[in-house]
């Protein structure tokens, strides 16, 4: 017997480190891990969500930029621009 085939058939271990094997223990762990994973997929989420708000906003000011810019170097309003005058 290899030491390997042992070790495959061993209970795992509980969060203390210990070889007694709680089903409840193991359980607690896993739904802590699952909670920790499932706070990690909002946080990207969340990060994307901002990034893709920033975005636009930024495309916003940049267009009022050159608007505004557009504006002084032509010595017009946008009304007057509109209108042709």
């Amino acid at each position: 017997v290899h030491a390997m085939d042992l070790e495959q058939r061993r209970p795992p271990r509980t969060y203390l480190g210990t070889d007694n094997y709680d089903i409840e223990a193991v359980k607690a762990d896993a739904q802590r891990r699952a909670a920790e994973k499932m706070e990690e997929v909002l946080d990207t989420f969340c990060c994307i969500l901002i990034f893709f708000i920033a975005v636009v906003f930024g495309l916003f000011t940049l267009i009022m930029l050159c608007d505004q810019i557009s504006g002084i170097l032509s010595n017009q309003t946008g009304i007057e621009h509109l209108q042709g005058t």
